[in-house]
């Protein structure tokens, strides 16, 4: 089953940006059903872009392949942009998996490897390594 991009505009204006497999997939009710046995994952990578850079940013992770469409467990990706300071604007990818070992399990993927090979960005893009963060889903 295919992925699909959105647009959404938050409360503030700022855009998400999401990619998730499509709702009426037999595979997506598959994983569904899996997480009713083991508890969902919450990945998030939280990323300083320097003042300048935020449409090449975006323009990036538009663009680029994920493979997510590849790995068993993904159910859900967003990138998420936070209200710029003075100093910084803050980026989130989030990703939503069905247990968090099919995240572990796709970071040691070939799918993890080609996604992150094209990662390339331009110098003084980043101002800090991306913070990650993973969350058991509770309720």
């Amino acid at each position: 089953m295919g992925l699909y991009f959105g647009k959404h505009k938050s409360i503030e204006g700022q855009f998400i940006f999401q990619k998730k497999k499509n709702r009426h997939s037999p595979e997506l009710y598959k994983q569904a059903d899996l997480c009713q046995r083991s508890s969902m994952y919450i990945a998030m990578n939280r990323f300083q872009i320097a003042p300048g850079f935020e449409s090449a940013f975006e323009e990036m992770w538009r663009n680029r392949k994920s493979y997510l469409d590849e790995v068993s467990g993904f159910m859900e990706f967003r990138l998420l942009r936070g209200d710029a300071t003075t100093t910084h604007t803050p980026f989130i990818s989030h990703s939503v998996w069905a247990s968090r070992q099919h995240f572990v399990d796709w970071t040691d993927s070939e799918a993890f490897t080609k996604a992150h090979k094209q990662a390339k960005s331009p110098e003084g893009m980043h101002l800090a390594h991306p913070k990650f963060e993973g969350f058991e889903v509770i309720l």
